[in-house]
Order: structure tokens, then C-alpha cells, then sequence
């Protein structure tokens, strides 16, 4: 399956003064993308929660093995419970997204119940590599997420971000800082207490979270959606992304499709087949 978002470069600080190119990527976790999110969880803060809080509906938040082993059962019976983001080819950040019904502790939740019946994909957990932060990561993860739920056929994402004026720990801000999804367009729909809002993003086919706005003279612009789609990965000079010169081995990878088992309810049925920290700010 490709990358989902525009792939994009960063920098990060080398010896001598030196800034290193950093290449990224964000992919659906699959199983065979599965000793990369072990890889990336074994970090103190994730390390015991595998991303399941959320998922379960009972209290508590579980003992590492067994909530690995919950998160291990969804992975391997086809269902994506998130992204991984890749700089380098090396795991370095995770975004938790799916149909709001897949997480059942949201129901019974004073700040994130549901506003309405209407079908909405949720974003509910960022978390960055401590050495990878500073990088706006979970910036790039969060326009993945868009451009994946879309893939799926999600109409509406839904997100619980933080609202504060003074800087959190950001080991504290897995929900993500209210201002990130600001500028993603995300508009507010509920707030319960002060400082946790409820966003929501509107999604229309065919356009990707992080297609670039500027459209001029030569090649033409495919989003990373797009790219997607045609199971091709896009070739990228700068931030521009360049239609890919090898067309019939793009269209016969077509039929493989872009969204693989998750369990949908926000937009058209797809194909077949917790509490990490944001961490970058």
C-alpha cells in the first residue's frame, strides 16, 4: 500500500552544524507493518498502553502484554488502527484513527461523547520519537489521517484536542494542541469543559489534505491521495509532487485499492481487505 500525505522532506540537526534531509512517509499499520509499531511503542509512555485505552471497553488501561496482544488481534484480522510515520524508512510517529464506533470508550466519555448520529471517523492519539520531535511530525501525521480516512470513504473526521494558552509537557498533549488542527481547517462543533474541544473537518472526494495550493506552468500536481490510488508512489522535487513517468504499471495497480479493513461507518463501505503523547510540540 503507498504512502499516504504528500511525501515530504525535513531537517534535523547533524554534528559540525550540519542539517540532515529528512524523508517522509506515513503508512496504514498492516501486518506486515507490524514489528515496525513494536519497534516505535517500545517507548516508556506507550510502551505498556499500546494504543488500546481507548478500544476497550471496560476501565483501566490494561498490562502491556495483554493490551499488545488486543492490538496485535486487530492488526492481524485486517483492520488498521492507525498510521505509522516513516522518516528515513525509520518508524518515528503514530497517529490512531477509525470510526467513531470502534472506540467504544468514547460513548461514555463527558468530553469526547458523540454530538450527533451523523458517521464521523475519529482522530484520537498522536505520538513522536522523542529524537524525532521538533519537526512538526504530528503536523504531517495529521494530514496523513485526513487523506487515509478519505481513502476509506470517511466523510467527516472528528478530533479532542487541547485548548491551552500556557505550553504543555508534550508527553501530556496526545490529543494534539487545538491550533494544529486549526490551521487543517478542522472547525469547532462542542466544548464540554474549557480547554477540550470537539473539531470536525468536512471531506470531499478527490482532493488530499496536503495537495499543494499553488497550481502553475508544467508538470501536474497529483495529491498524495491520488498517488495513492494508482499504487504508485510519488516522486517529489521540493514540495512539488510530480505525476510519476511509469503509467501502465500505476493503472494496473489500481485494483488493489487503498483502504484495507477497517471497519467503516463514516462514508461508502471500504474494500476488504492509548494514550501515546503528540510529542513534536
Amino acid at each position: 500500500m503507498g504512502p499516504f500525505g504528500n511525501q515530504d522532506y525535513s531537517t534535523s540537526p547533524a554534528p559540525a552544524g550540519r542539517f540532515v534531509r529528512m524523508a517522509f512517509e506515513a503508512h496504514p499499520v498492516t501486518k506486515e507493518r507490524w514489528p515496525d509499531l513494536v519497534e516505535l511503542f517500545d517507548r516508556p509512555i506507550v510502551r505498556t498502553r499500546f494504543c488500546m485505552f481507548y478500544r476497550k471497553t471496560r476501565t483501566g488501561t490494561g498490562v502491556g502484554l495483554e493490551n499488545r496482544q488486543a492490538m496485535k488481534a486487530l492488526v492481524d484480522r485486517g483492520t488498521v488502527p492507525g498510521l505509522i510515520g516513516y522518516e528515513n524508512g525509520v518508524p518515528v510517529a503514530w497517529v490512531s484513527l477509525g470510526p467513531r464506533e470502534d472506540y467504544a470508550k468514547l460513548r461514555r466519555s463527558p468530553v469526547m461523547k458523540p454530538v450527533d448520529d451523523r458517521p464521523v471517523w475519529s482522530i484520537v492519539c498522536f505520538f513522536v520519537d522523542r529524537r524525532a520531535r521538533g519537526r512538526s511530525l504530528s503536523e504531517r501525521m495529521l494530514g496523513a489521517a485526513v487523506d487515509f480516512a478519505r481513502s476509506c470513504g470517511a466523510r467527516l473526521v472528528e478530533a479532542y484536542p487541547v485548548d491551552k494558552d500556557e505550553r504543555s509537557h508534550p508527553d501530556d498533549m496526545f490529543f494534539g494542541a487545538k491550533s494544529m488542527y486549526d490551521r487543517a481547517g478542522f472547525r469547532e462543533v462542542a466544548r464540554r469543559r474549557p480547554t477540550r474541544p470537539v473539531l470536525r473537518k468536512v471531506l470531499r472526494p478527490g482532493r488530499s489534505a496536503t495537495e499543494p495550493r499553488a497550481r502553475g506552468a508544467g508538470p501536474r500536481l497529483l495529491s498524495g491521495r491520488t498517488a495513492i490510488a494508482l499504487g504508485t508512489a510519488p516522486f517529489v522535487s521540493g514540495s512539488v509532487v510530480r505525476e510519476p513517468r511509469s503509467r501502465p504499471a500505476a493503472l494496473a495497480a489500481a485494483k488493489i485499492g487503498s483502504c484495507i479493513g477497517t471497519s467503516s461507518s463514516g462514508g461508502a463501505k471500504p474494500m476488504d481487505g492509548i494514550h501515546p503523547s503528540q510529542g513534536d510540540r
